[in-house]
């Protein structure tokens, strides 16, 4: 187990009201934060306060919400747009169907399986 450290000297706990060299290292809120401080690209690994951390540590966390958010808005759009392609194509062939003769109708139809298999299959592609 690696030991904990002591806070730096100086400063006072505000909820112990004691210094916190004293009883930071024993106190449960005192934790190891390892990562990559997004505003200067530093490896940070420091110890200190949780309650001292959570600026920063919301930031991160709005910052990883809205990358979720862009990654689902593009799933999205990507999908809307197969699908306005599969109903153009249905559209197009319900629009039609009187000047079809009786076997190049089983042909379109086949197309259009053809095709409906192809849109299932991007589809799964987007998401692996």
């Amino acid at each position: 187990m690696t030991q904990i450290p002591r806070a730096d000297p100086g400063l006072d706990c505000p909820l112990h009201r004691q210094p916190m060299e004293a009883v930071c290292h024993k106190c449960p809120w005192w934790l190891q934060v390892r990562g990559l401080n997004r505003n200067t690209g530093v490896e940070v690994d420091s110890w200190g306060c949780a309650v001292g951390f959570l600026p920063m540590l919301l930031i991160e966390n709005a910052s990883q919400t809205r990358g979720a958010a862009a990654a689902t808005e593009e799933a999205r759009n990507r999908i809307v747009e197969v699908f306005e392609g599969v109903t153009q194509s249905l559209a197009a062939i319900a629009a039609e169907p009187a000047t079809l003769m009786a076997g190049e109708s089983a042909k379109v139809i086949a197309i259009a399986r053809e095709e409906h298999r192809g849109v299932y299959a991007r589809l799964r592609g987007l998401w692996r």
